[in-house]
């Protein structure tokens, strides 16, 4: 039997095209949404952790790509 999980997502600038935290319920990780340009200057702890990254864009031809790495803790 399937059961619900609840996800929690958080708009730390308060607008959904900036930095987005979400959590789900019974799992210790989290996830992070964040434009390439708010990176660097983005200076929250939880940032620097090791964690997989997703990377997406759009090629010249039209079509969409992503790369998917992982970092080490920094």
């Amino acid at each position: 039997m399937a059961y619900g999980k609840s996800i929690e997502l958080f708009l730390v600038n308060g607008t959904a095209d900036s930095l987005i935290t979400a959590e789900l319920s019974n799992w210790n990780g989290k996830a992070l949404k964040i434009p390439r340009i708010e990176v660097a200057s983005c200076s929250r702890d939880d940032i620097t952790q090791a964690g997989v990254y997703f990377l997406f864009c759009k090629e010249d031809d039209g079509s969409e790509s992503v790369y998917i790495g992982e970092a080490e803790r920094l």
